[in-house]
């Protein structure tokens, strides 16, 4: 009897392990040590540095190069989920979050208000404000969401569409997530798959190159906004290293 027993914690013990790799996205939890950001023949260095809770808890950059001697930094404090985020001139952004990571509002001259439907980010709305009644404007942006992925930005008339590769899971340093880690040292859209472009028009967009290290982490993202009426390009680069 005391066998069966043991065997049947074993086999309970293989389905639970199983059913908890096969959901869990190794990337998650990555933490970026470093980035270098380069565009049109600069480049921004940031040195991320995390507290005991592993939140991000300051970003000391070099802006520009090396070569320009312009430095900067973001300290972040918290209470309980939400925090401020201050830099080297003293001016600082309120962020009010919950416990589950998800950014809820941004106090700045444009007020930012988040809206979720359960995990996903449904809706952001752009509180601007105006010298008459009722002194201020609101933009408001819709999120369409599929298989865990954001597929669509709407803005009034104006829709823009994601397209991933269904190969990879989204990760930290991702095309939608690091713009947004840079911002608020966390990102609020947390996509399943890897973002491989943005379509704004039937003519621009965007396409996302990326290179892997030795252990699947994004070694490299190159992002080319493209737009065939004009002709043109543009692309920034990003470069990290992880602890």
């Amino acid at each position: 009897m005391k066998t069966h027993s043991i065997l049947l914690i074993f086999l309970l013990s293989l389905v639970c392990s199983c059913k908890k790799s096969s959901n869990t996205n190794p990337f998650g939890n990555q933490k970026i040590a470093t980035i270098d950001r380069a565009y049109n023949g600069a480049i921004q260095h940031y040195r991320i540095v995390y507290d005991e809770s592993n939140n991000v808890d300051s970003m000391v950059i070099t802006g520009g190069g090396t070569d320009t001697g312009s430095n900067g930094f973001f300290v972040f404090n918290y209470v309980g989920s939400s925090f401020t985020i201050t830099d080297q001139n003293s001016n600082y952004v309120m962020v009010d979050a919950n416990t589950n990571g998800q950014i809820l509002k941004v106090l700045v001259t444009d007020t930012l208000s988040f809206l979720y439907n359960g995990s996903q980010l449904g809706e952001i709305n752009e509180f601007s404000p105006i010298a008459t009644y009722p002194y201020y404007t609101n933009t408001a942006y819709y999120y369409t969401w599929a298989n865990g992925d954001v597929t669509a930005i709407t803005s009034g008339s104006v829709s823009k569409a994601y397209t991933y590769n269904d190969g990879k899971n989204g990760q930290p340093g991702d095309a939608i997530r690091i713009n947004q880690f840079l911002q608020y040292g966390q990102s609020y859209i947390k996509t399943n798959h890897l973002p491989s472009g943005l379509v704004n028009s039937a003519t621009a967009g965007e396409t996302y190159i990326y290179s892997f290290d030795s252990k699947g982490r994004i070694s490299l993202l190159t992002d080319v906004s493209y737009d065939k009426t004009a002709s043109s390009s543009d692309t920034v680069t990003f470069a990290y290293t992880y602890y």
